[in-house]
């Protein structure tokens, strides 16, 4: 069993410290979020806008859309978006990745159709994320950070340990870089830390499936196999690089220095391919483990695997609620306010 020395502990914490401080960045990238100042539904080839906030209206996240003197909104309920900033629009994806270079409060010209006739309108952009769901997403990054490091250091020679710490500092940078405003300064920092977001992206399903083959060491002939063969842990990691060279580059050609739109569906597909892997390497991750408590015969070792199924479900949960369910209470009671 290889031992890390307090030299190579060291050494990890501080490129732990490195990675909070990207993270620190993140957080402030999210702040910068802008985003469209109206609620859109992809339907074919065409993105109707369903809702928009009155203007002068404090929204939910707290900012406030000036776009005219005009008591009514310049983009109106059943709007139909053609294009922004000159630039054609036709997938809901396609408009937030746009937004995504502008600052809060700036206005883009916007082409819609309405009634049957083409316009343009200016709208102000607005602030995406709340303070308070930032604040919470912090928080539970925090929380795996300090499991990481609290796991490191207490079992620094135990190896599926050490797995699990660069598992859950993952986690924590997957969860505070997600993808913010490009433009931010200084020197590029925002594209830099989109291209760490997709890494840690492709990292996260790479590891968690690592960790599954090595915490136990069950009877299963297959798992042994696929444990003990370092081909197995070269491939995943191999297609885990290659995944995320290709959406780094992609991303580059249709982000940088501005957006693209021409270049989107190449980054987009790149997303794709990331968000398939990271299902496949978790559902393997999570049947290997299924299996290992079925075959555990020592409680102590189905208690640890307990452990970890509440981690899992704790990570979806916590998914559901700081992902879906603030999007779809954020429509509803926009629609219900303005409808």
């Amino acid at each position: 069993m290889q031992a890390y020395s307090i030299r190579g502990i060291s050494l990890i914490l501080a490129i732990d410290l490195l990675i909070l401080a990207f993270c620190g960045l993140g957080v402030y990238r999210l702040s910068q979020k802008a985003g469209f100042p109206a609620v859109t539904k992809t339907i074919g080839t065409i993105v109707p806008i369903e809702t928009t906030v009155p203007i002068g209206t404090t929204v939910p996240d707290g900012s406030a859309l000036i776009v005219s003197s005009s008591s009514e909104p310049l983009l109106k309920s059943g709007d139909r978006i053609v294009s922004v900033d000159g630039q054609y629009v036709v997938s809901d994806g396609e408009l937030e990745f746009l937004c995504d270079q502008y600052s809060v409060g700036e206005a883009v010209p916007v082409s819609v159709v309405r009634n049957g006739a083409e316009l343009s309108v200016s709208a102000a952009l607005i602030r995406d994320y709340p303070d308070s769901k930032i604040i919470v997403e912090s928080f539970a990054a925090f929380i795996y950070f300090l499991t990481g490091i609290a796991v490191i250091t207490l079992q620094k020679n135990d190896r599926p340990a050490r797995i699990f710490h660069h598992l859950a500092i993952s986690i924590a940078a997957l969860i505070l870089l997600t993808t913010g405003r490009f433009t931010v300064s200084p020197f590029g920092i925002g594209y830099a830390l989109e291209i760490v977001f997709q890494c840690a992206y492709v990292i996260v399903p790479a590891l968690f499936f690592h960790f599954t083959l090595i915490f136990q060491n069950s009877g299963n002939r297959l798992q042994g196999n696929l444990r003990n063969n370092r081909i197995t842990f070269v491939v995943v990691y191999c297609t885990a690089a290659v995944l995320a060279l290709w959406s780094a580059i992609t991303f580059l050609r249709a982000a940088y220095p501005t957006v693209h739109l021409d270049n989107y569906l190449a980054y987009d597909a790149s997303v794709y391919a990331v968000l398939l892997f990271f299902v496949i390497l978790f559902l393997a991750g999570f049947a290997i483990l299924l299996h290992s408590y079925r075959t555990a015969k020592a409680e102590l070792e189905r208690r640890k695997l307990r452990w970890i199924f509440f981690g899992i479900v704790f990570g979806v949960g916590e998914f559901l609620a700081l992902f879906l369910l603030p999007k779809f209470i954020a429509v509803r009671n926009l629609d219900e306010q303005y409808s």
